[in-house]
């Protein structure tokens, strides 16, 4: 893995046994998850944030985004994207890199 950082919200091709050893509640659950191919680099974490914003929430506007980088993870990069106007706030989670040598994504989603 270079910089860049995978957020996908689910990943559609994983086999049975990475979505829970075949548990249909588990495999219906995350394919309810909408997916979105999309990297935020590290070093252009509030820009491609705002990016990846723009794509789930295209009526948003960015004037409208405060963006609040967490700082007290380990292995990720949590950013706390909150549209002003509407009240409404999310978070954007960028995997720590190299981190897929130490942790299965997708075992983490269920």
């Amino acid at each position: 893995m270079t910089n860049n950082s995978s957020n996908n919200a689910s990943n559609s091709n994983a086999s049975n046994s990475e979505l829970g050893n075949g548990n249909s509640s588990n495999t219906d659950l995350l394919k309810s998850i909408p997916f979105f191919a999309f990297e935020v680099n590290h070093d252009t974490l509030f820009d491609d944030s705002k990016a990846l914003l723009a794509q789930v929430f295209p009526e948003w506007s960015s004037e409208d985004l405060l963006m609040k980088q967490c700082k007290d993870g380990i292995t990720n990069k949590l950013i706390q994207c909150t549209n002003k106007r509407i009240g409404t706030t999310v978070l954007i989670r960028a995997y720590g890199k190299h981190t897929e040598v130490i942790i299965d994504r997708n075992q983490e989603l269920i």
